[in-house]
């Protein structure tokens, strides 16, 4: 796993790179790379165990598995942490810390799943990045926080989908997306707001004239606005699942059409948000549960950014890795508001399941 990094590194050069002002450029910035450039890669020890179950952890207990990025516009950096917590089994946790600046999503977990790939023995070839630039137009934490995990299980997804009706819920995310929103709309002490506002990604990469190729390096990303009136969202029972559902279904529709008004679309519903909307972070199509070091899949996955940026993480849960359909649901909430939501999720969990 040591050994490995360099030859990921050599298929995934610009991220040994740092971000700086493009030269001549007032409000320009580029990802540059010269040969020699290398990441942070620091090896350490703490004495944490590995559980399966961490149902909720404070910020400051994950905080020392996590890399930061060094000064001078660094955009990777890399943790292995040796977990010795006495009279438990050792384990290791891999921090992954990447500039938004230099990639989205889709080309971290790339850089991932290439790393154990090369460590499997397998070539890197199938999981190598296009790395040449592609023109595109321009468009004109409070320590204090828990971080958590909540699982819905493949019979609750399918309750989910025979409730609503496979029309509206033809998308995986928006399923577990639904559940949160109005989860997250009961948690919330005062009621902000008329609406309910929900903001997550879209790749871009076969949607735009021309294509993009699937493992360009970078950022390839669009914009889905889902909005509904708060009190549709936090009705019990179908209702508000309905509404949840039929917003994210048409945030998708009008999200993936990559066609002259996107923009103009985009700075509409950035007007229209008056409070800060939640958004998401991740995707069930990462499969992080299937990046192998040949240690086996990993115990958990977080995303750790979710603490500061109030975003709900969204994977496909480990029992995914093994031929099943599970999703799970991260969030970073206060003490008050995580028992709050824990409570909702579990009424919601209970009303699927009968």
């Amino acid at each position: 796993m040591l050994r490995c990094p360099a030859r990921v590194l050599h298929v995934f050069y610009p991220l040994a790179g740092h971000l700086r002002r493009t030269p001549g450029k007032a409000n320009q910035y580029e990802l540059f790379y010269q040969p020699g450039d290398a990441i942070a890669f620091t090896v350490a020890e703490h004495t944490a165990s590995v559980s399966m179950s961490w149902p909720r952890m404070t910020r400051g207990r994950i905080e020392p598995l996590v890399p930061e990025l060094p000064d001078g516009g660094a955009v990777l950096a890399v943790q292995a942490t040796v977990l010795l917590q006495p009279a438990a089994p050792r384990g290791l946790a891999l921090g992954v810390t990447v500039h938004h600046a230099a990639c989205d999503g889709s080309t971290s977990t790339n850089f991932l799943h290439t790393w154990a790939a090369i460590c499997s023995g397998a070539a890197a070839a199938r999981h190598r990045p296009h790395t040449r630039t592609t023109n595109s137009p321009d468009p004109d934490v409070v320590d204090s926080k828990l971080l958590a995990t909540f699982t819905l299980s493949r019979e609750n997804l399918q309750s989910i989908r025979d409730r609503v009706g496979a029309a509206v819920c033809c998308l995986r995310g928006a399923r577990p997306s639904s559940r949160r929103a109005g989860g997250d709309v009961e948690a919330e002490p005062r009621n902000h707001g008329r609406r309910a506002h929900l903001v997550f990604a879209t790749d871009l990469r076969s949607r735009m004239e021309p294509h993009i190729p699937d493992k360009y390096l970078g950022n390839c990303i669009g914009t889905c606005f889902a909005s509904a009136p708060r009190t549709d969202i936090a009705a019990t029972g179908v209702d508000g699942l309905f509404a949840a559902c039929t917003a994210i279904a048409a945030a998708v529709d009008e999200g993936t059409r990559y066609d002259q008004g996107y923009w103009d679309r985009c700075r509409e519903h950035r007007a229209e948000v008056t409070t800060w909307p939640l958004s998401v972070a991740g995707s069930p199509r990462f499969r992080m549960y299937n990046v192998d070091f040949e240690f086996g899949s990993p115990a958990k996955v977080e995303i750790v950014s979710v603490a500061k940026t109030g975003a709900m993480s969204v994977a496909e849960g480990r029992g995914g890795c093994s031929g099943g359909i599970e999703i799970e649901v991260g969030i970073a909430l206060s003490l008050e508001r995580m028992e709050r939501f824990r409570r909702c999720f579990r009424v919601e969990v209970a009303w699927l399941s009968s």
